[in-house]
């Protein structure tokens, strides 16, 4: 994944994740997904890219929790949600 947020920084593309938290591509602290629906098997594999100009009007962005998503069974996924003022 870290090969392609460069082609994607090279177009002018941003993860709104990682410009937000500073972390690096494979270092993610929070899960989007749980394997198998389970708690102790998080990865982070959805992303919202945006063009860089986007960030100055972001409003917010969020990421859904395993215990509004996963625990009572809608998704093994936590929508990623962002608010910008254009």
């Amino acid at each position: 994944m870290a090969r392609i947020n460069q082609e994607l920084l090279k177009r002018g593309l941003v993860s709104l994740y990682h410009h937000g938290t500073g972390l690096s591509f494979g270092a993610e602290a929070q899960g989007t997904y749980w394997h198998h629906w389970d708690r102790m098997k998080p990865y982070h594999i959805d992303y919202i890219f945006v063009p860089t100009a986007w960030l100055k009007t972001m409003g917010s962005f969020d990421i859904g929790s395993f215990d509004d998503w996963c625990a009572p069974g809608l998704s093994d996924h936590a929508p990623l949600s962002a608010e910008f003022n254009l």
